[in-house]
């Protein structure tokens, strides 16, 4: 019983929603700024931890015990996010909950109201601030990347996850968003048309079976889009590296997405410009 109590008390007092779902309040303030005030600058991390006070609070309310068995798992994730950064190079600072905090955003700064009795932190992207879980500080810190427009950080965070390129594909490509409507993250496709090759083709392989074994995760409509984009990807680089493999590749599971060929002529080939032509060619060639 008393395990179960200390799991959730650590679910409380980490902030444990992914960065994509958090709100963070704000005030905004024209010109103004305050003394002391501690700037989160452009693509720089803030970890912020809760205050003397805040800790005096939570040993009365939980007690001490189970606050140094928290503050222990918050030092130790605390210090995996430290090492992950310096590792990149990356700025960041540090901040209690009492601190005042701002960043800038279109000429403005911002400032923001702190969780109180939370280890966290905070991730100031172009002007945007996410709040990132200790836990899974590494993720999400990548996933804020892959949604950039910013080619650069995109081709940073491929080529940090090139040994698990299912789990950036599974998850990062083909998603949902609020209104539970297919979003495609075409920035990532063109990366894998652009840098596979021979010897480095882990990404094109998970994106070709993504298609394959999530197609009950998504409607008829959805799946035949995102089948689509996967041939639109896929089919170029087959036929420039491993054409001598043809017959072989597509005699298996792939071949099913030419299936919805007529599907796709029927939503002018969701705008994508050369996939009647690979449609027309794979025709031509291998029928």
């Amino acid at each position: 019983m008393k395990n179960i109590i200390l799991i959730l008390l650590l679910n409380g007092l980490f902030v444990s929603c992914k960065y994509k779902e958090s709100k963070i309040s704000t005030n905004e303030v024209v010109s103004i700024e305050i003394k002391d005030t501690i700037f989160i600058e452009n693509n720089q991390v803030l970890f912020i931890i809760p205050s003397s006070n805040n800790y005096d609070e939570m040993k009365k309310r939980i007690g001490e015990e189970n606050f140094y068995t928290i503050a222990d798992d918050a030092n130790f994730y605390s210090a995996n996010a430290h090492q992950f950064l310096d590792s990149l190079k990356i700025k960041y600072k540090n901040a209690k909950s009492d601190d005042i905090v701002a960043y800038k955003n279109d000429k403005k700064t911002i400032i923001v109201q702190l969780l109180q009795e939370k280890w966290y932190t905070l991730f100031n992207k172009n002007g945007e601030l996410s709040k990132i879980d200790l836990v899974t500080f590494e993720e999400d810190y990548k996933n804020i990347l892959l949604k950039s427009p910013n080619k650069q950080d995109i081709s940073f965070v491929m080529r940090e996850s090139i040994s698990s390129p299912k789990k950036v594909v599974d998850n990062l490509i083909f998603t949902r968003d609020k209104n539970d409507s297919l979003q495609i993250n075409t920035k990532i496709l063109d990366y894998i048309s652009e840098n596979t090759t021979i010897k480095n083709s882990g990404y094109l392989i998970a994106l070709e079976d993504y298609g394959y074994l999530y197609r009950n995760n998504w409607t008829i409509k959805e799946i035949s889009e995102i089948r689509a984009y996967i041939f639109n990807t896929s089919y170029p680089l087959r036929k420039k590296y491993w054409s001598d493999k043809f017959e072989e590749w597509y005699g298996g599971k792939p071949e099913n997405y030419i299936g919805d060929s007529d599907f796709w002529k029927k939503n002018n080939y969701y705008g994508l410009p050369k996939l009647e032509e690979y449609v027309r060619d794979f025709i031509i060639t291998h029928h």
